[in-house]
């Protein structure tokens, strides 16, 4: 069962049945597959591979994971972390920067470019892309700027202008001021006051 046309076995490692001078040939029966692996990582080249006994130091096959895609540094590999401070492509995911790397910054899409986005468009990424390039959320209508958190409620419309879910409320920067005419003679308690866009019930403008 040893001469040079018998079948390399990695059952017997101590045996070279092919008498070729290697105990871990290629392609030997019952071997499995090994990636050259240059820089360490673990992760080996997903175009150099080996099918062997074992890992070869020596030759560099020892990776039994592929997708290296730098196989010359070993900060770059698919177990790493995408990072927003790096140039390369650190997880080899076939981009750069990517959503959620390390250091990202969540940006909103900003469609009226007023300083704010809505609410359920977040992304986490490196740099901002229009039209997601709102570091701040909150707006309630993103087709129109002078709408926004930071925007003043006015009495004048129908429109939830400054965002907070209410629409010609008390904080309306022209709504009046109301006094207090519990016995209804049109003339209200000076010290009893209310501020709304239109005439409570109960008071008066006087």
């Amino acid at each position: 069962t040893v001469n040079p046309e018998a079948p390399e076995l990695c059952s017997t490692a101590s045996i070279d049945e092919d008498c070729d001078g290697e105990l871990n040939d290629d392609g030997a029966a019952g071997c499995e597959t090994f990636w050259y692996d240059g820089d360490g990582d673990g992760y080996g080249d997903s175009d150099a591979s080996q099918c062997l006994c074992g890992p070869d130091e020596e030759s560099g096959y020892t990776a039994q994971q592929s997708g290296d895609c730098d196989d010359a540094q070993a900060s770059i590999n698919p177990g790493k972390a995408e990072d927003c401070s790096t140039a390369e492509d650190d997880n080899c995911s076939g981009g750069t920067n990517d959503e959620d790397a390390v250091g990202c910054t969540p940006y909103w899409t900003d469609m009226d470019a007023d300083g704010f986005g809505l609410d359920d468009t977040m992304a986490c990424t490196c740099t901002p892309v229009a039209p997601r390039d709102a570091t701040v959320a909150g707006d309630c209508d993103d087709e129109a700027s002078a709408v926004n958190p930071d925007a003043d409620e006015v009495c004048s419309d129908e429109i939830d202008n400054n965002c907070d879910g209410l629409v010609n409320d008390s904080t309306s920067v022209d709504a009046s001021i109301w006094y207090r005419d519990a016995d209804g003679d049109s003339f209200g308690r000076a010290e009893l006051t209310q501020t709304a866009c239109t005439e409570p019930e109960g008071y008066v403008a006087t």
